[in-house]
């Protein structure tokens, strides 16, 4: 990360200023204008981390630079609106990029990862969060078969529950031991869970993720598939 951060910062920052930089004659008239939307994603940035209490130097930086990005797009979007000269393939693409990287640094500051030995009938509390394993089930299926377990997560200030059932899966030909994870997925958040024996005990070592904005990481992926293919037709459309 420390590494590549600083790559990426530089890179959004050159996908916000170059589109409108001409590099021979520009007297940089517009650093006001640049100066603004940085200061407007810095306190965005420290609103963020305000209302979470949540802080992460590298990915708040990755934040800022992100929503510099994104910002200087929707204003490069209304300018070009108010013209008649919209760029919606490189507008698209830019602000989906922005978006991008500012939900896999939200991602990165807000996910939980948990580690826990557990018995039947045993809750594990952290954060704002429960878990209990509740039942334990043997199914045979045709080439397998399958301790699937039922826990629920439940968050302890909303009082919303969700059932999740891992298994632990073994085949037959060839013998061989695997961990299905079960996955609840919502538009704001995503919840893993995996589940495996320890031997001889009558415990089981679970693992809990808990990921935020990943379908939204997914939505961005799509958008910048969709700006790349619509550069496509306008490329074919005046060549």
């Amino acid at each position: 990360n420390i590494v590549i951060i600083p790559v990426v910062v530089i890179f959004l920052l050159i996908m916000a200023i170059g589109p409108r930089v001409k590099w021979i004659k520009e007297k940089f008239n517009n650093l006001k204008n640049y100066l603004f939307i940085l200061l407007g994603s810095i306190l965005i940035n420290f609103l963020i981390i305000f209302l979470f209490k949540r802080y992460s130097i590298l990915s708040n930086l990755i934040i800022i630079s992100s929503l510099f990005l994104i910002i200087s797009s929707l204003i490069d979007a209304f300018k070009s609106f108010k013209k008649n000269k919209t760029n919606f393939a490189r507008i698209i693409s830019h602000a989906s990029f922005g978006l991008l990287v500012m939900f896999i640094g939200l991602n990165d500051i807000f996910s939980v990862e948990k580690d826990y030995n557990i018995k039947l009938g045993e809750t594990k509390n952290f954060d704002n969060y429960s878990i209990e394993l509740q039942n334990l089930e043997i199914e045979k299926f045709s080439n397998y078969k399958a301790v699937i377990g039922s826990l629920e997560i439940k968050n302890n200030k909303t009082n919303k529950k969700n059932i999740l059932k891992p298994e632990i899966r073994i085949y037959e030909n060839p013998q061989t031991l695997t961990y299905e994870a079960a996955i609840k997925t919502s538009f704001l958040k995503d919840y893993y869970l995996t589940m495996s024996n320890i031997d001889r005990s009558d415990y089981y070592n679970i693992k809990f993720q808990k990921k935020p904005l990943m379908i939204w990481i997914w939505i961005s992926v799509i958008m910048i598939a969709l700006g790349g293919f619509l550069r496509l037709f306008q490329n074919e459309k005046y060549n």
